[in-house]
C-alpha cells in the first residue's frame, strides 16, 4: 500500500471480539520499526475505534481533527491521515492507518482506488479463511471432533520432520464388543459413547498426545519423544479413564431414560527411535499387539508390541 498510494507511515493493529486493540507492525518512510505487539485501550473519540465501529474506510486531511484524539495510537508525527478497517467473516480483525506529514494528501479519487483495493483484499482474505476452514473440516472427524486418517496422516507427516524427534510411541486403541451397544441400544447411543469418549480423552490427556479417531471404534494416540515406558502408563490411563467409569447412553431404543452402560478397551503400543522411525511399521506393530495381544487374550487390557512378533 505504500507503494501504491501516497504515505509516509502506516501502522496495522489486530483487533478481537472485546474490541482490544494490538499494535502489531509499524513501518516509518518505508522501513519497519521493531514493536513488541504493544496493546493499549483506545478513546472514545479515535479514529481506530470510529473505524472499528462502522467497518468502513474514511480519512482525515488535518491533524486537528483527528490527532489529538489518538495519541496512543501514533508513534510519529502525521497530518493527513486514511483509516481502513480489515473487516474478514464480517467481523473486524484488524485495522490499517496510514498517514502523510502533509496536509490534504487524499482526496475522493484516492478514497474510491482505495476502496476498489480494499474490496478485493477482503473478498481474497475471505476466499484464503473459507478454504482453511474447509481444510480444516476435511481432516475432523465430525462425530467426535477428533482428527480423521486426513488430519493424522498430516499429523504424522509433521513429526517425521521434528529435528527434535529422539523416539515416538503410539497406541492403537480399540472398544470391546462396541457391536453390541449398537445392536442393543441402536447407533445413537453408539455415538454418544464415541463423543464422551472423545471428550474424555481430550480433557484427561496431555496437549501433547494426538489423539485421532482411526476407524468406527478404533482410535490411534500418537506420542512424540514418549519412552516406551511412558507410553505404557499413557494407555494405562486411557484404559481405566474408560473402564472405570460407565457412559451415560439418552437415546436408547430401549428406554427413553437414561442408562448407564459400562465399557472397557483393548490397546496395543509401539515405540520406536528417531533413527528408525517408519510410522506405518509403528500402526501396524500397535494394531496387531492391540488384536493379538490385548483382544486375542482377554481384552480390557495393554500389549506392548515387539518388533519381529
Amino acid at each position: 500500500m505504500i507503494e501504491i498510494f501516497p504515505a509516509e507511515a502506516l501502522s496495522y493493529f489486530t483487533v478481537d471480539e472485546e474490541h482490544n486493540v494490538l499494535r502489531k507492525r509499524v513501518i516509518l518512510n518505508k522501513k519497519e520499526i521493531d514493536v513488541q505487539d504493544e496493546a493499549f485501550t483506545l478513546g472514545e473519540k479515535s479514529v481506530l475505534k470510529q473505524a472499528i465501529t462502522e467497518n468502513q474506510i474514511f480519512y482525515r486531511n488535518y491533524a486537528k481533527d483527528w490527532k489529538n484524539d489518538c495519541e496512543n495510537e501514533l508513534l510519529y508525527n502525521a497530518e493527513s491521515a486514511v483509516i481502513i478497517p480489515i473487516s474478514v467473516l464480517d467481523g473486524v480483525q484488524g485495522i490499517i492507518l496510514m498517514t502523510h506529514n502533509a496536509r490534504s494528501i487524499y482526496d475522493e479519487m484516492i478514497i474510491s482506488l482505495l476502496k476498489v483495493f480494499h474490496k478485493y483484499f477482503i473478498i481474497a482474505m475471505d476466499n484464503a479463511l473459507h478454504y482453511e476452514q474447509l481444510e480444516i473440516n476435511a481432516e475432523m472427524d465430525f462425530l467426535t471432533q477428533l482428527p480423521n486418517l486426513k488430519g493424522l496422516a498430516k499429523k504424522l507427516g509433521s513429526v517425521k520432520q521434528e529435528k527434535t524427534l529422539t523416539q515416538l510411541s503410539l497406541i492403537v486403541m480399540d472398544l470391546d464388543f462396541f457391536k453390541r451397544i449398537n445392536d442393543t441400544h441402536g447407533h445413537k447411543s453408539g455415538n454418544e459413547v464415541l463423543k464422551e469418549l472423545s471428550q474424555r480423552l481430550k480433557t484427561n490427556l496431555a496437549k501433547d498426545n494426538y489423539i485421532a479417531r482411526f476407524d468406527g471404534e478404533e482410535f490411534i494416540i500418537l506420542l512424540p519423544n514418549y519412552s516406551q515406558t511412558s507410553a505404557v502408563d499413557v494407555a494405562e490411563k486411557i484404559r481405566h479413564l474408560i473402564g472405570d467409569t460407565p457412559f451415560a447412553i439418552r437415546e436408547s431404543m430401549k428406554s427413553s431414560d437414561e442408562e448407564s452402560i459400562s465399557i472397557t478397551a483393548s490397546l496395543g503400543l509401539a515405540t520406536s527411535t528417531n533413527n528408525d522411525t517408519d510410522i506405518e511399521e509403528l500402526i501396524q506393530l500397535a494394531d496387531r499387539a492391540m488384536y493379538i495381544g490385548s483382544k486375542q487374550q482377554g481384552r480390557n487390557r495393554v500389549t506392548v508390541a515387539q518388533k519381529g512378533s
